[in-house]
């Protein structure tokens, strides 16, 4: 039957499942292989970031992993394939049950397969916007059966997690996690470290995300897991915040002087460049001037303004 909604901002569940023998893993095959051959295995990892907390890794997917003494909770299942492993190595290394399976936000390629983990009968959580967008979309994993819209607590065996939205950013409801006792935050889509944002920002809310990225700021944290890309610290996270903020001030001057795109485009990547800091973050030659189209077409549409000829 399903659980009635969440009546409080914290939840603590006691420990009374037993864990089930973990699936066996198959490296799928892509209909793009030619006769005989098979897919190259995916990467994948766990990988201790602070005690009792572990970063998941599935290829360029990450996610989060946190070992309790009444449970494990799980912060983005990615696929099916890589929730099915992570399920073994659950029960092989730490032979407890998955509590809480929580979603960042509702972009497939992080949530799929949260069904795998059903057996633990865990908790599934996600913000009301991630949950409305998996319904409507028919994303295939466990549709989480609680829901929020502001901030939630969870306490399982003495481990406090906070959950938070931030407004809008990168994919719908997104949100926050953060573990106060280890100053741990994870955040997946719109949080970077060392790294441009991904091309042509066509999911991003810029100014959004800007927002969001001054609202994290002032939590309590000194490392930081994103979703992709390297972990880091606050210090990084301001790194990529401002280089948002000087490309978007310098895109707002050029459609306000009517300068014609490629020309802004050519005039805005040498005033980033000119940034060492900025110069050398990952894919900067690759994405700087699809960040700055992108930052272009989203500001010119959202203001009103034509693009110029």
């Amino acid at each position: 039957m399903p659980r009635s909604p969440l009546t409080t901002r914290s939840l603590t569940l006691a420990l009374t499942a037993t864990l089930l023998t973990a699936a066996t893993f198959a490296a799928p095959l892509t209909t793009s292989l030619k006769a005989g051959q098979t897919a190259a295995a995916p990467e994948r990892e766990i990988t201790e970031l602070r005690p009792g907390i572990y970063r998941t890794r599935e290829n360029r997917h990450h996610g989060l992993m946190i070992d309790t003494s009444a449970g494990v909770i799980i912060f983005d299942t990615i696929s099916k394939g890589f929730a099915t492993w992570l399920k073994g190595e659950i029960k092989s290394r730490f032979d407890k049950p998955v509590r809480y399976v929580i979603y960042s936000h509702n972009h497939a390629d992080h949530i799929s397969g949260g069904e795998v983990f059903e057996s633990d009968n865990p908790v599934y959580i996600s913000h009301e916007l991630a949950k409305d967008s998996m319904i409507r979309m028919g994303v295939k994993t466990h549709i989480p059966e609680h829901s929020f819209t502001d901030q939630f607590n969870i306490e399982l065996g003495g481990t406090r997690v906070e959950l938070r939205y931030h407004g809008a950013n990168d994919g719908r409801g997104s949100i926050s996690l953060l573990v106060p006792s280890q100053k741990l935050l994870s955040v997946v889509d719109w949080v970077l470290i060392g790294r441009l944002p991904y091309r042509g920002l066509a999911r991003y809310d810029v100014d959004g995300t800007i927002r969001s990225l001054y609202e994290i700021d002032k939590l309590d944290f000194t490392l930081a897991a994103p979703g992709h890309a390297k972990i880091g610290t606050k210090q990084d996270i301001r790194v990529v915040r401002r280089y948002l903020e000087v490309a978007r001030a310098a895109v707002i001057k050029g459609i306000r002087e009517k300068t014609p795109l490629d020309e802004l485009v050519k005039r805005v990547r040498q005033e980033l460049e000119a940034d060492e800091d900025f110069r050398t973050l990952a894919m900067f030659d690759e994405w700087v001037e699809l960040n700055i189209r992108g930052i272009y077409h989203q500001i010119a549409r959202l203001e009103g303004h034509q693009d110029v000829k």
